[in-house]
């Protein structure tokens, strides 16, 4: 890969601006929200994942796009998705662990 002395974004009067099209890097906590609503809905994660949270489905395309920041009230709405999601896989593991025992004639 060839490094140059370019701007990711170019600068106009002094300020920097982004390009059409530019995505800004995710930060640590958006990306946690990217990675979470693929591991719990697959790949069209965004849908899925406002629905259960209650914020709106562009929101969440902002957020993974990196064209807006996780809000401190956004971010307990989808730590509540994600706390009653592990408590319904936790059941569905000890169902699945159960049955699988009882196949396994233990």
């Amino acid at each position: 890969m060839l490094h140059t002395n370019k701007p990711v974004m170019p600068v106009i009067n002094g300020i920097l601006e982004p390009r059409e099209g530019y995505r800004r890097p995710l930060g640590g906590r958006e990306q946690h929200v990217v990675d979470a609503g693929r591991a719990l809905y697959g790949e069209r994660w965004m849908r899925r994942l406002a629905q259960e949270s209650g914020l709106s489905h562009s929101f969440i395309t902002y957020v993974a796009h990196g064209d807006r920041r996780l809000s401190k009230a956004a971010e307990a709405k989808i730590l509540a998705v994600l706390d009653r999601e592990i408590r319904r896989l936790a059941a569905a593991t000890r169902q699945l662990l159960d049955i699988r025992s009882e196949l396994a004639g233990r």
